[in-house]
């Protein structure tokens, strides 16, 4: 069953929007880390960047070697529902979506107060900086702090 804030999203029908991924974490360290949206294994279990997928699985491995847990930051999506075919950048329904969701993940960032906010993938930086193309790519400022 999804959220009352999911009402009205242009995917709201869609059939894998059926699953709306948790928030995970305690943000002992004081981090927020951002992804895109729940892909096929975050979709079946319900949590963001799942262990069980490929990307989870080297998410996973990389908190291992920082000496951390997920409890100790906290996890979460732009998007919290599988997008169709798993896509959302340059997606017709892309920014009215982002719109939609944005509550959720202000309602995060609100409860959590993060000290560091780790954008993974161009959607997350662009929807937590506004950053966007050109010299303002993710590929550009990967490995920047940006205030």
């Amino acid at each position: 069953m999804l959220p009352k804030s999911c009402g009205g999203c242009v995917l709201e029908t869609n059939p894998r929007c059926g699953v709306f991924t948790k928030v995970v974490g305690e943000g002992r360290e004081g981090v927020l880390i951002v992804g895109e949206s729940s892909g096929l294994h975050e979709a079946t279990n319900g949590l963001p960047i799942a262990e069980t997928g490929a990307a989870g699985a080297v998410f996973e491995k990389i908190l291992r070697q920082l000496g951390k847990t997920r409890k100790d930051v906290v996890i979460t999506n732009v998007l919290r529902c599988q997008t169709p075919n798993g896509l959302v950048e340059k997606m017709p329904w892309e920014y009215a979506a982002l719109e939609k969701c944005r509550e959720n993940l202000q309602k995060v960032v609100e409860e959590y107060k993060p000290k560091v906010v780790i954008a993974l993938g161009p959607v997350a930086l662009r929807e937590l900086t506004g950053f966007s193309g050109g010299k303002k790519a993710l590929r550009y400022v990967r490995g920047y702090t940006l205030d």
